[in-house]
């Protein structure tokens, strides 16, 4: 079986940690291909390292020539890694249907279960995106009205398919007609380029902290009743962190994911892993904090007050000392 993943050194941690759920669930042995990014030889190493309980698996990293997507947008949010997906094909042309997976995704159970959907003609198999926000997405990408707008970052690919239609010969083309309305990037790009040719699977492949967000009032759900969506969602296969939904991104959302937790089970397999520093509840509380006006509470807590005529110390709320007039006082 063949996973791919796209990095560069920013989400090297995030893609280890992906890797490491994916071993842990694995029954076979895996093929795992990194499109390196600029990953670095450090952060390589710890990667590589995942591999001392699984042998019999591998790990290459397949460097990409940035350059390629030069005519490509890209944002803070996302990168030119997002693009690498498109020329799986090209880079493995051995090989005829493979995995692919955004580094900020943890799988819970065997991927063999996913690999072994039968893919008939269609370019993909997928999860549909759920946020209510999509419908737009549709209007602004010309999608015929009944379609369902999908998310790129847990994909099935028919790499063969893909190969014999040529299909990416098309995205130049399409770059230069929607890119100013592009605002998921590559997602845009392959919803408008395999539109008709996809398989939808169930949501339980693909679960986004937006189905969980204010009992969901940001999601719609057409296709599936709401006692089976909510099965789904609640016992999810693949955990997809979109949008930095756990605590250990650089800048984590304000909404956590339902599942956030279950990124820490991972991330202690690794060497990324630094102890108490990445440990749930002093992250958890630091965030907390955060949200409570942080600045706030340190002012509560210490504060030094300077004046003309008056030095004073206050701590927890109490001046403790007046170093003019060598008296106490409280707050």
């Amino acid at each position: 079986m063949d996973v791919f993943y796209a990095s560069d050194d920013r989400y090297a941690q995030h893609l280890g940690v992906s890797i490491s759920s994916v071993l842990t669930h694995s029954k076979s042995p895996i093929n795992f291909h990194i499109l390196d990014g600029g990953i670095s030889e450090y952060k390589k190493s710890i990667i590589l390292d995942l591999l001392n309980n699984s042998p019999m698996s591998r790990i290459e990293f397949i460097p990409v020539d940035n350059d390629i997507f030069d005519d490509f947008p890209c944002s803070e949010r996302f990168t030119v890694a997002s693009y690498y997906r498109c020329i799986i094909h090209e880079l493995k042309p051995e090989i005829d249907k493979a995995i692919y997976l955004d580094c900020d995704v943890v799988a819970n159970c065997c991927l063999g279960e996913f690999f072994a959907i039968d893919l008939e003609e269609n370019y993909a198999a997928v999860v549909e995106d759920f946020n209510i926000l999509m419908d737009e997405r549709k209007a602004v990408l010309n999608l015929p009205a009944g379609s369902r707008y999908f998310n790129s970052g847990v994909l099935l690919l028919n790499l063969k398919k893909i190969r014999t239609d040529a299909v990416f010969s098309q995205i130049l083309p399409l770059l230069d007609k929607y890119e100013k309305f592009l605002d998921y990037y590559d997602q845009d790009l392959l919803n408008v380029l395999f539109v008709g040719k996809v398989k939808f699977v169930e949501p339980w492949w693909n679960v986004m902290e937006i189905v969980f967000r204010k009992n969901g009032i940001h999601c719609q759900n057409r296709f599936y009743n709401n006692k089976k969506f909510k099965y789904y969602n609640n016992n999810p296969k693949i955990i997809h962190y979109a949008n930095r939904s756990t605590l250990w991104f650089d800048g984590a959302s304000q909404f956590l994911h339902k599942f956030w937790l279950d990124y820490y089970w991972y991330y202690k397999k690794t060497k990324f892993y630094s102890g108490i520093r990445q440990f749930p509840c002093f992250l958890f509380l630091k965030k907390q904090l955060k949200n409570l006006t942080f600045k706030k509470c340190k002012r509560w807590i210490l504060r030094i007050h300077l004046t003309s005529n008056r030095r004073i110390i206050r701590i927890m709320g109490l001046y403790i000392v007046d170093w003019k007039k060598k008296e106490f006082s409280i707050c």
